[in-house]
């Protein structure tokens, strides 16, 4: 993001706390890899700034970017690997439905809940 930025040396930034210079070319490194950066000039290209539009870690993009060029077949699937890779923990755990339904006031909201929940449980994303 912040060679998007232009800013040619990240390690030389004023950060408020000090940043290690090893971290940030083993980054540097890494977004060479990925094809971010050239690896002889380490300036951006033009794969690098699609993937800094994404919202998401550059392997992620690297990945949606990749799956863009096969079609939009596999594109689907990666994107759907992609959100559920990005997000932490998207089932509701054993014993969470239990203290939700106790917050509700009456048994219609309950039965609602219940069917909503189901419901999102069911989803056929395909």
């Amino acid at each position: 993001m912040m060679k998007n930025w232009g800013i040619k040396d990240v390690a030389k930034f004023p950060f408020p706390n000090p940043i290690d210079e090893f971290n940030v070319r083993k980054a540097e490194h890494l977004l060479s890899i990925l094809g971010a950066l050239d690896p002889n000039t380490g300036t951006i290209t033009e794969e690098g700034k699609l993937m800094a539009k994404l919202p998401i870690t550059p392997r992620l993009s690297k990945m949606c970017l990749t799956a863009a060029k096969q079609g939009s077949q596999i594109l689907m699937y990666t994107l759907t690997l992609v959100a559920g890779m990005t997000v932490g923990d998207f089932f509701i755990k054993l014993g969470e439905t239990d203290e939700i339904q106790n917050t509700l006031k009456n048994d219609e909201e309950k039965r609602q809940y219940r069917g909503r929940y189901w419901k999102l449980m069911q989803v056929n994303i395909f």
